[in-house]
């Protein structure tokens, strides 16, 4: 940009125009990428609606929906490149028509001429012929000074549209497309064991997860159970996989419970204790299809020692859950042996 205004400065002195003032780019004018992003974004309305069933922010989607296609119009309009663009330069002596394709148009501001209409023209060999500025960046400051004859100083009407365009585009970006983007960051793959308990909640995979094929080992985690733990199998040299490594996910679903055990305690405290009866569903984290399934009890119940409760209760009761052991006999075929 420096070395264009340097440029187009020499060619107005050289034309006796004086030094250049002000220099206005021409852009593109065509309406058509406007009426396609206005198009295009009528025919995207429906979209979100269709994905609100597939747990995606609707209230994101909607919005996007309509700001990506008129913002790739306004990237179009303004910053697109121009066959043979030209640059309008204004000088203390007049008007420099610069393009690097040529032709240098040189316009004292003695040859131009305000019509009846507003329009402009120009005395060019003699002969009257009108004068046509396209669109450029500061129109109105321009076509100010055309119609002046001289140097007007800018007006900075464009001033208040540019920030409100900016503060627009910043809270889309912000509200909508930085959430979107952490969003998809974080489901990519899972960033901690316990978001594996995700998938078995709501069904949607981590994408960017290894997949179950080839020989193993293939790391394994078994989820779903609240107030458990994460196990997991699988590492190297028989360390903790990362949560990024796993590819297989058990979750642990219950199904059932056993004949309660009744357990007294002083105070007429009762716990019944039964012995949880669960299936375990077996999914591919990356892609969330079922791979296997088996059923696993829990341990068997027996009454704790000691119990802790509020005052003025006088009953409770849990189901018991499968330890690390229980859960072996069929995790360590799928993590050890070939997918299948």
């Amino acid at each position: 940009m420096a070395r264009m205004w340097d440029e187009i400065t020499r060619w107005a002195e050289r034309e006796g125009l004086g030094n250049a003032v002000r220099l206005h780019r021409e852009y593109r004018g065509a309406r058509w990428p406007w009426w396609a992003g206005g198009v295009t974004a009528v025919l995207l309305t429906p979209v979100p609606f269709f994905l609100r069933e597939a747990s995606f922010p609707f209230w994101q989607l909607l919005p996007l929906a309509w700001s990506v296609p008129i913002g790739a119009a306004l990237l179009w309009q303004y910053l697109a490149p121009v066959r043979h663009r030209r640059w309008y330069a204004v000088a203390s002596g007049g008007l420099l028509v610069y393009s690097p394709a040529g032709p240098i148009i040189a316009i004292p501001w003695k040859a131009l001429r305000r019509t009846e209409s507003g329009g402009l023209r120009q005395r060019v060999a003699g002969k009257s012929v009108p004068l046509e500025i396209p669109p450029v960046a500061g129109r109105s400051d321009l076509m100010l000074s055309l119609r002046s004859r001289r140097v007007v100083p800018s007006t900075l009407r464009w001033l208040p549209a540019w920030p409100q365009r900016g503060l627009v585009a910043v809270a889309v970006l912000w509200l909508i497309g930085f959430p979107l983007a952490v969003s998809a960051f974080e489901n990519w793959r899972p960033s901690s064991l316990a978001r594996l308990t995700d998938l078995c909640e709501d069904g949607d995979p981590f994408p960017g997860a290894p997949r179950y094929e080839g020989a193993g080992p293939h790391p394994m985690a078994v989820a779903g159970i609240v107030t458990e733990p994460v196990e997991v199998w699988g590492g190297e040299g028989g360390a903790e996989p990362a949560a990024s490594d796993v590819q297989l996910v058990g979750c642990v679903r219950p199904i059932g419970q056993s004949a309660p055990r009744e357990c007294r305690y002083d105070g007429d405290f009762v716990q019944t204790v039964h012995q949880g009866r669960y299936r375990v569903d077996v999914l591919e984290v990356g892609t969330s299809r079922e791979i296997d399934s088996f059923p696993v009890n829990g341990v068997a119940p027996t009454c704790d020692y000691l119990v802790s409760v509020d005052e003025g209760v006088e009953e409770g009761g849990y189901d018991t859950v499968p330890d690390r052991a229980d859960y072996e006999d069929h995790v360590l075929p799928l993590v050890t042996e070939p997918a299948n």
